[in-house]
């Protein structure tokens, strides 16, 4: 999947760039949606990646699919401040 076009062909901007091992759905409230991982206080995590993409999926006002687009590729490195 990775690398894979997911969008409306011919439309750029949706490539696929994480393996997709964790799916959530998000509610986008006025425009927007925040996602929030919640992980333990755990040391053992510190120094772990962490790689996150959204692909938002955009409803017309009789909710059929308008548009699907993808966010960068995200790469955090966990640790403690």
């Amino acid at each position: 999947l990775v690398g894979s076009e997911m969008c409306i062909r011919d439309r750029p901007g949706c490539a696929l760039l994480l393996e997709p091992h964790f799916v959530d759905l998000a509610i986008a409230n006025a425009g927007s949606v925040q996602h929030q991982l919640v992980l333990p206080n755990d040391p053992t995590l510190a120094g772990r990646l962490v790689h996150q993409q959204m692909l938002p999926i955009e409803l017309d006002a009789s909710g059929q699919i308008g548009a699907v687009r993808a966010t960068n590729a995200l790469t955090l490195t966990l640790g403690y401040f």
